[in-house]
């Protein structure tokens, strides 16, 4: 998925469906200029805001997308970095988007990075680690992760007309929109993206079955993985070499 960054504004985005992450409260979107119109499209009670909620609604008068979802964060001062990245990957896995061949997504993220902030280190959200980084970073990350894990599907060996390849999620692009933190904002999606990509590979290696991924293709795919990457060669021994080093 070619994932991007923009500081223009999400709802005027030419996308197919647009992402936005809302804290609890009486009034959940009241943070977003568009707010006040999307609520409108939204029955009441439907959507607080809470961790794990989520409602797709029309994008009508409030947005240039052709649908929204809204994706609840649970409350602002007990915000935690899971609940972002989650809850992407459950939007993007609505069955909607598949079903409706949704090709381009938008994230708001603006509501998040202004809770969280930029400009300063700060630990991971909800994390036990120590480690420090810009809060847009963070949300890049997890954005990046939740959107490309969310769209995962093993697909490989389906036949072109097995029902299971529709249900499959046909996303190719998402941008993320944020006014503040551009820089640290985009090195978290780079960095999300290649952690989805490696989580990715794995899920790839796992489904494939044992006639698809013998040791051969194994020692191809970690070939193929290396190349262009800095500093990193890849050799692969055979069993002469194996038995030479007693590596079993």
């Amino acid at each position: 998925m070619q994932i991007s960054a923009a500081a223009t504004a999400a709802d005027k985005a030419k996308v197919d469906v647009l992402l936005v992450p809302a804290f609890e409260g009486d009034n959940p979107l009241a943070g977003y200029s568009y707010g006040e119109t999307l609520a409108k499209s939204v029955v009441a009670g439907l959507f607080e805001g809470k961790a794990g909620d989520l409602v797709m609604v029309a994008g009508g008068d409030a947005v240039s997308a052709n649908s929204v979802i809204l994706v609840g964060l649970g409350k602002v001062d007990e915000f935690k970095l899971a609940s972002l990245r989650n809850g992407v990957c459950a939007a993007v896995r609505h069955p909607a988007i598949a079903k409706l061949k949704y090709k381009s997504a938008g994230v708001d993220l603006n509501g998040v990075i202004e809770a969280v902030g930029t400009g300063k280190k700060i630990a991971c959200p909800g994390a036990s680690d120590t480690v420090s980084n810009d809060g847009a970073y963070w949300v890049g990350q997890a954005v990046a992760e939740g959107l490309e894990l969310g769209a995962y599907a093993y697909t490989k060996l389906f036949n072109k007309n097995d029902a299971k390849l529709d249900a499959a999620p046909k996303l190719a692009k998402a941008t993320a929109f944020a006014k503040k933190g551009s820089t640290p904002l985009k090195a978290g999606l780079a960095d999300g993206q290649a952690v989805s990509h490696g989580v990715n590979l794995a899920r790839d290696l796992c489904n494939d079955p044992n006639s698809h991924m013998m040791p051969a293709d194994l020692a191809k795919v970690a070939q193929d993985e290396s190349k262009g990457v800095a500093k990193l060669t890849c050799k692969v021994l055979q069993k002469a070499e194996l038995a030479k080093l007693k590596m079993g």
